[in-house]
């Protein structure tokens, strides 16, 4: 237990101003796309880096970023990058929910050729939380996808290597939004 210390850097568009995004970022992601960890607040985490780069793939160059202090309780947080543990559990909750999504197949409620997705299964444990809290008390998750630049063998003849960099991403819920503590915008530059 205790507190975690996250940076995160939001990307967001140039749509509506500097003067909006400094006052109301960040910004909720879109309610009507499927996103990768549900719907929530996203930072990309650590480095501006790939902030960057999404808003320069996302909004075609014209993004800012705004920079995020976030104070979790450790407890509230599942971490699937840095928590062995937690990727175990995950584990878990995705092995109870394939069994109810084979219901869902059978009865036609998603299509055959559906498969569980990331999403699928934290948006099913979100719904669960409505009736026990123990099962998903998080109100963020940390992810990572298979992207990497580079990948650096371990030793020689070793099949085994270190992806660099990684593409780790925070969604935090709506229940979260306090442990955003401070925000700067640090893209574009103002000065």
């Amino acid at each position: 237990m205790g507190e975690v210390h996250i940076v995160g850097y939001h990307t967001c568009s140039l749509d509506n101003g500097l003067a909006h995004i400094q006052t109301h970022a960040p910004f909720h992601c879109n309610r009507e796309r499927k996103q990768w960890l549900t719907h929530g607040y996203y930072f990309w985490t650590d480095s501006i880096h790939f902030a960057h780069e999404w808003g320069h793939q996302g909004y075609a160059g014209r993004y800012a970023i705004v920079k995020c202090s976030l104070n979790l309780d450790s407890t509230l947080l599942l971490d699937l990058v840095g928590n062995v543990e937690h990727q175990l559990y995950f584990g878990k909750l995705l092995k109870d929910y394939q069994a109810r999504f084979a219901e869902l197949k059978r009865t036609g409620r998603v299509p055959q050729n559906a498969e569980p997705t990331v999403s699928r299964i934290i948006s099913h444990w979100r719904k669960k939380v409505r009736t026990d809290r123990r099962v998903f008390p998080y109100v963020a998750i940390k992810a990572q996808d298979g992207y990497s630049r580079v990948n650096i063998p371990f030793v020689d003849s070793g099949r085994e290597c270190m992806p660099i960099p990684t593409r780790q991403q925070l969604c935090l819920f709506e229940e979260g939004y306090e442990c955003i503590q401070n925000k700067e915008l640090v893209h574009p530059s103002t000065v």
